[in-house]
């Protein structure tokens, strides 16, 4: 059940990163925001695309980029203190990670 859960997961978190970076640039004009909301977003959807191939690998991959986006949103709100946008992609990333952990746990039984 998780994995599947898991396995979409992926996709979402990867399309909200893309829209967020486009967002990110249109509203503040931020070319640092696009890239890196279409990188982190476009490699999240490679690492879908992986799940139909490896899908223990693709989840790890997934879980690595994820905390990634953890540490720099973390660093966002800190620095900015605002919930909007930092605060609530870290809690998603939070989220995400947790049920890429779940979904682990079931690949590997």
């Amino acid at each position: 059940m998780f994995l599947a859960v898991a396995q979409h997961s992926i996709a979402v978190l990867g399309v909200l990163m893309c829209v967020g970076g486009l967002v990110g640039y249109a509203k503040a004009g931020s070319k640092a925001s696009m890239a890196a909301g279409l990188g982190s977003g476009v490699a999240l959807l490679g690492t879908y695309a992986l799940t139909y191939t490896d899908v223990k690998l693709a989840l790890i991959i997934a879980l690595v980029i994820s905390a990634s986006l953890d540490a720099v949103f973390s660093v966002r709100l800190a620095k900015t203190k605002k919930v909007m946008p930092s605060g609530v992609l870290l809690a998603l990333n939070v989220i995400v990670q947790v049920i890429l952990v779940l979904g682990l746990v079931e690949a590997f039984k």
